[in-house]
C-alpha cells in the first residue's frame, strides 16, 4: 500500500462498510456521551455541590450522582474497548470487497472480548506507569525540599516530552495493531502482542510515520469541531449570562455534540489506519495480497454462476 492509501482508505471504508466502520463507533460514542452528560447534569445539580441553585446543602453526594458517575465511566471504558474493535473487521472485509454487518462484526469481536479488555487495561497501566515515572522527580523534590520543586518540575517536564509522550505514542500504536490482530485472528492478548512485533518488523518506522501523520490529521479535524463547540458555549455565556441553567445546558449540549463528532471520527479513522497497517504487514510478510486476489476471483466466479 502507498502512503496515500493509508490516508484515504479509512474514509472509503466509512462509505463502503457503513455498519461496523461508521455506525457502530457513532452509536457507541452517542451512548457513552449521553450517559456522561446525564451524569454531569446530576453532578451539577447535586445539592451537596451547590453549583446550581438549591435549598439546604447536604454533607455528601447523593447515591444517584455516584451511581451515574460509575455508569458513565463504565460506558466510556466500553466505548474505548469496542469502537476500534468494530472498525477492524469492517475495514479488513472492505479491502476484500466484502461488506460486513454490525452483527457480523460483533460476532468477531465478542469471541475475544476478554483479550480486548486485557489489552486495554495493560496499555492503560503502562501509560499510567510512564506518567508516574515522569512526575516522580517533581514529587520527590517537593517531598524533600519545597525549594527544589522548580528543579524537580523542570526534570519532570523534560521527561514528559522526551520519554513519556513518545512512550504513549508507541503504546497506542501497538495497542491499535494488536487490537486488529485479536479480532481478525481470534488470538489471545499475548499472542497478539508477539504477532504485532513480528508483523511490523522491518516496517517499524514506516508504521510510526503513518500513525503519526494520520493522528495529527484527525486531531486537527477533531480540534476544529471542538472549537466550534467552545465558541458556541462562549456565545451563550455572553448573551445569557444571568441564566445559570441555560449556560450549563448550552455548555453540555454543544460540547456533547462536538465531542461525539470528534471522538467518533477518531475511532473510525484511526481504527481503519491500524487495520490497514495490519493488512499491509500481512501482505508483505505472508503474501496476504494473493489471498485477497483468490478471494476476489472466487467471488467473480460465484457471481457468474
Amino acid at each position: 500500500m502507498s502512503f496515500g492509501d493509508f490516508l484515504s482508505a479509512p474514509l472509503k471504508a466509512m462509505r463502503f462498510a457503513r455498519g461496523p466502520v461508521l455506525g457502530a463507533p457513532v452509536l457507541l460514542t452517542v451512548f457513552s456521551v449521553a450517559v456522561m452528560l446525564v451524569a454531569m447534569w446530576s453532578y451539577f445539580g447535586d445539592p451537596a455541590l451547590a453549583i446550581l441553585p438549591a435549598g439546604d446543602v447536604p454533607a455528601s453526594l447523593s447515591g444517584l450522582t455516584i451511581v451515574l458517575g460509575i455508569i458513565a465511566l463504565a460506558s466510556i471504558f466500553a466505548t474505548d474497548v469496542l469502537a476500534g474493535a468494530f472498525v477492524a473487521p469492517g475495514v479488513s472485509r472492505a479491502v476484500m470487497g466484502e461488506k460486513l454487518s454490525v452483527g457480523g462484526a460483533w460476532a468477531l469481536v465478542k469471541r475475544r472480548l476478554g483479550s480486548l479488555i486485557v489489552l486495554y487495561l495493560v496499555a492503560g497501566a503502562l501509560m499510567l506507569g510512564v506518567m508516574v515515572l515522569a512526575f516522580l522527580p517533581m514529587l520527590l523534590a517537593l517531598a524533600g525540599d519545597p525549594a527544589a520543586g522548580v528543579a524537580g518540575l523542570t526534570i519532570s517536564m523534560a521527561l514528559l516530552f522526551i520519554v513519556a509522550l513518545p512512550a504513549f505514542f508507541m503504546i497506542t500504536m501497538f495497542q491499535g495493531i494488536a487490537r486488529a490482530i485479536i479480532v481478525m485472528e481470534n488470538v489471545s492478548f499475548r499472542a497478539a502482542f508477539r504477532r504485532t512485533r513480528l508483523l511490523i518488523k522491518g516496517r517499524f518506522w514506516w508504521s510510526v510515520l503513518i500513525v503519526f501523520v494520520c493522528a495529527v490529521l484527525i486531531s486537527v479535524i477533531a480540534g476544529i469541531f471542538q472549537s466550534v463547540g467552545q465558541f458556541g458555549a462562549i456565545f451563550v455565556v455572553l448573551f445569557m449570562p444571568e441564566s445559570e441553567i441555560a449556560v450549563i445546558l448550552a455548555f453540555v449540549v454543544l460540547y456533547g455534540l462536538t465531542y461525539i463528532v470528534s471522538l467518533a471520527l477518531t475511532y473510525m479513522y484511526m481504527g481503519g489506519v491500524y487495520a490497514l497497517i495490519y493488512i499491509d504487514a500481512r501482505m508483505r510478510h505472508e503474501g496476504f495480497d494473493m489471498d485477497l486476489a483468490r478471494a476476489a476471483e472466487a467471488r467473480m466466479m460465484a457471481g457468474h454462476h
